[in-house]
């Protein structure tokens, strides 16, 4: 019996030491919280389903961009003042130390999620602008024929690409219209086996009929998705036809001429005009030409031929001095008429600043036209 006594003492003692832990648990983390949620000022406390990194986000915020809204953010004024109280009020806002302390509060606050936004969006274009660079360069090494040819086969396998994309979407397209006919000699035997012969007969006729109904509606789905299926895949078609013509324009352009004339030499007999820059906010800029041949080309004597390669712009500030260069490939059938070309440098310019370019060969041929 006694034993039975300090069991239950010793069990209700424990019970008791529980509640007091979890309730001295509570009080701490209701502690934490409040502290961990100060925003730093004694005015106000972020709430935790506020998000302070976007704007309007917070209470604070709210209050600062209805403030500036409302015209209401000169304190010189006692209008202005009242109507500041009023939307502090709105918002559950603390201002015992002074509402233009508290808008000041939310005006630092506002510019630290607007640098962070700003941070944000030059970070996403600044790796747009890589992307773009990379794809301005990216045939700039080659020389002679291989040039020609890389870019040839990166359309043709993009336009292959494409149509087969396109084909697999047209096959789908028609699909997706399409409701599976159920087996009615399967159905209609297993109800033979549950019910008798009477409910599988009356079973597989049934399902002839939903199935008469299900063949009735997919013919009438293709006959609605045919135009789209067929405009789908006559671009696909097109797109195949496009490829095989570069296919052959690659094997003939193994066939042709090409001669041995200095890069400089070349770059003789072209002019480059219309030379404009782009910077943007990152310190990125872009630089636009238009280039064509002096006079036509020709190779061996007689050969009509094209000017084919990359060219070199150089950026120069208002001291003359270069702040970049960028290569400007030429487009893939190469100049002979006027044509546009392009260079990225990814540093160094500051939007306000005028700039001057000058251009030079980087690597220039005359190829068979």
């Amino acid at each position: 019996m006694d034993d039975c006594c300090s069991t239950y003492l010793l069990a209700t003692v424990f019970f008791f030491v529980i509640i007091a832990v979890c309730v001295i648990k509570e009080n701490a983390q209701k502690k934490a919280d409040d502290a961990e949620n100060k925003s730093g000022s004694a005015d106000y406390v972020f709430k935790r389903n506020e998000d302070p990194n976007v704007i309007g986000g917070t209470s604070l915020d709210r209050f600062f961009v209805e403030c500036v809204l409302s015209n209401c953010n000169d304190f010189t004024q006692e209008k202005n003042i009242a109507k500041a109280k009023l939307l502090a009020e709105k918002y559950n806002l603390n201002y015992s130390s002074g509402i233009e302390n508290l808008y000041k509060e939310a005006f630092s606050a506002h510019e630290k999620v607007s640098g962070k936004i700003l941070e944000n969006k030059l970070a996403v274009k600044c790796q747009e602008e890589k992307e773009e660079y990379a794809q301005s360069i990216k045939y700039a090494e080659y020389y002679g024929k291989d040039k020609t040819i890389a870019m040839l086969t990166d359309k043709m396998q993009e336009l292959r690409s494409r149509a087969n994309s396109q084909n697999q979407y047209a096959n789908m397209l028609m699909r997706s219209g399409q409701q599976q006919e159920r087996d009615w000699a399967t159905w209609g035997g297993i109800a033979n086996g549950i019910a008798g012969a009477g409910a599988g007969i009356s079973t597989a006729l049934d399902i002839q009929a939903q199935n008469a109904q299900i063949r009735a509606q997919n013919e009438a789905n293709m006959r609605a998705a045919m135009p789209a299926y067929m405009a789908v895949t006559g671009n696909a078609s097109s797109n195949r036809k496009n490829a095989d013509a570069i296919q052959k324009q690659i094997e003939l352009l193994k066939e042709k001429l090409i001669a041995e004339t200095p890069a400089a030499e070349v770059m003789e007999q072209l002019k480059v005009t219309n030379p404009t820059i782009e910077v943007s906010d990152t310190g990125a800029y872009k630089v636009t030409a238009t280039v064509q041949a002096e006079k036509p080309l020709c190779i061996f004597g007689d050969v009509p031929a094209i000017a084919d390669g990359t060219l070199l712009g150089h950026v120069l500030d208002e001291n003359d001095k270069e702040i970049g260069t960028v290569k400007m490939v030429l487009p893939v059938n190469g100049v002979s008429d006027k044509v546009g070309i392009l260079g990225i440098g990814l540093s160094g310019a500051e939007r306000g600043k005028n700039y001057s370019i000058t251009f030079s060969e980087y690597k220039l041929w005359l190829l068979e036209e």
